[in-house]
């Protein structure tokens, strides 16, 4: 479940997790995430794509606050989305995105070029709500790639939060 709340400052919160029907008695095991919602999204536009350089583990990203768009990537997913962007370095390469909640379903684009004329390299849609996507590709020496993380649903306004890898 995801619950917004308004906060204010120097006030104290508690958080009540509670099983709904059935075995009441037994044990849970889980994951509580807080976050701060931001006030903009600062990388929903490709021209303001965030560097993802080989090693990065788990960076938190978000398509929180961002704007409508049309992302030009060649994949039908969510136009409320996030972009990140790295050189190819003529070596096998693996992005990877994973929600974070647990109920977020994510799709992923990879795409070469420049902001405004992308080509298609990549359009992940595997998993489920709560489930990750990943690409494995051999990049090219020197080309520009983006990679475009939202909603799966080109008709959706959902956005969320999650993690973004590359290992190279």
């Amino acid at each position: 479940a995801t619950v917004t709340v308004t906060t204010t400052v120097g006030v104290t919160y508690y958080v009540q997790i509670h099983r709904n029907g059935g075995n009441d008695l037994a044990s849970m095991t889980g994951n509580i995430c807080i976050y701060e919602t931001p006030s903009t999204a600062i990388n929903d536009d490709c021209a303001n794509a965030i560097s993802l350089p080989c090693g990065t583990l788990d960076m938190q990203g978000y398509t929180v606050s961002s704007v409508s768009q049309v992302h030009g990537t060649g994949c039908t997913m969510g136009q409320y989305g996030a972009w990140y962007t790295f050189v190819g370095d003529g070596n096998n390469n693996v992005v990877f995105a994973t929600p974070v909640g647990g109920i977020y379903d994510i799709e992923m684009a990879v795409a070469s070029g420049s902001c405004g004329s992308l080509t298609n390299v990549s359009c992940q849609d595997a998993g489920l709500a709560g489930q990750g996507e990943g690409v494995s590709f051999v990049t090219t020496l020197g080309v520009t790639y983006y990679v475009y993380i939202s909603h799966w649903s080109s008709a959706s306004t959902e956005t969320g939060f999650f993690t973004v890898s590359r290992a190279c």
